[in-house]
């Protein structure tokens, strides 16, 4: 299901979605000119990436996640959440620029990327699908928003969390932005069709369950 360049629109419960499909190689979390409003001309995001500020956040004992955040505190949020094998630091520049607009914007390291949050990794429960959740919600409370709507977004294996999360908790999301990650049930239906293409392009996903996985 690698579509180039398409885009779609779903809808989760109450939540509108657009999905984007891009190619694996154009990372959206790289810092890339932007049309600039306000100012004319473009702004490269590099340039007001310093605004963004790095802070830990605790949500159990021995769980807690660096993350950089930008904007005032109390403003509409948005938590962004990366992908495999990245970090925080792959939105820095768009956390800023949501910052500028208006946003609180929170981008963490997830567990396991964060030296704050890495459970045993030898007891794989600690990593599941739904821990990975939990944890983003948790980060939500924590970070002063409770029960409030928020803007998830969401790339690579952060594309399958925030799904997992507008499923779950459709009802607290005001927006879901999901980049170069299809919907679960359109991948698996991919996974499995017979011409075995898209089995064959994702094939790297089980790369980590090889013997010789440690030398990946």
């Amino acid at each position: 299901l690698d579509l180039w360049g398409l885009q779609a629109q779903e809808r989760v419960g109450d939540v509108a979605v657009e999905i984007h499909f891009r190619p694996f190689f154009l990372n959206p979390c790289l810092p890339i000119l932007q049309p600039d409003p306000i100012r004319g001309g473009m702004t490269d995001l590099r340039k007001i990436a310093t605004l963004a500020d790095t802070w830990g956040i605790t949500i159990a004992p021995h769980l807690t996640f660096d993350a950089i955040t930008a904007g005032e505190r109390g403003a509409p949020l948005v938590l962004l959440l990366h992908g495999f094998a990245e970090s925080m630091h792959c939105w820095r520049a768009q956390v800023a620029a949501l910052g500028d607009m208006g946003y609180r914007a929170i981008a963490p390291s997830q567990r396991g990327y964060s030296p704050g949050a890495r459970p045993d990794p030898r007891e794989l429960s600690h990593y599941l699908i739904d821990r990975l959740m939990d944890d983003a919600m948790a980060i939500v409370a924590a970070s002063g928003y409770g029960d409030a709507r928020f803007h998830l977004v969401g790339h690579d294996w952060g594309g399958s969390i925030a799904w997992g999360l507008a499923d779950r908790h459709h009802e607290r999301l005001a927006s879901l932005t999901i980049l170069s990650r299809p919907h679960p049930n359109a991948f698996n239906r991919a996974l499995q069709a017979t011409d075995a293409e898209q089995a064959q392009r994702s094939r790297h996903h089980k790369a980590f369950l090889e013997p010789d996985a440690a030398e990946v």
